[in-house]
């Protein structure tokens, strides 16, 4: 018998290539899902932020004297609706309130806020 030198792979070779292929694909396709997933998450606590952040903005340009208590209201951005509450308190320096805005997704409200900004007014 005459041997000769083969070239290409062989049916087992070929297998185990594809094997670990399928295995990178479904892992590739794992990590772009979950990176899917978190983006959108960013984007709405970055337009949660945004409504507390314009909450606080309101209540600077309006230069009124906050009373102490709670309020709520929502508004409309990105094509979705927020719900905020807005908490004013009193601090050590009688001519300084602290503000804090919790922001939801309108729906989520029993769930953690989006976003908690604080913020404070001077007399």
């Amino acid at each position: 018998m005459k041997t000769t030198n083969q070239k290409g792979f062989s049916l087992l070779e070929v297998m185990v290539a594809l094997a670990i292929v399928a295995v990178s694909l479904g892992a590739v396709i794992h990590a772009v899902g979950v990176s899917a997933t978190h983006e959108a998450a960013m984007g709405e606590k970055t337009f949660a932020r945004w409504v507390g952040m314009n909450q606080l903005a309101k209540l600077k340009i309006e230069h009124k004297w906050p009373s102490i208590g709670s309020s709520k209201g929502d508004e409309d951005m990105a094509g979705g609706k927020w719900v905020w509450k807005q908490k004013t308190l009193n601090t050590d320096d009688k001519n300084v309130r602290r503000v804090e805005v919790s922001v939801w997704r309108a729906g989520n409200e029993k769930n953690s806020a989006d976003a908690f900004i604080v913020g404070f007014l001077a007399k």
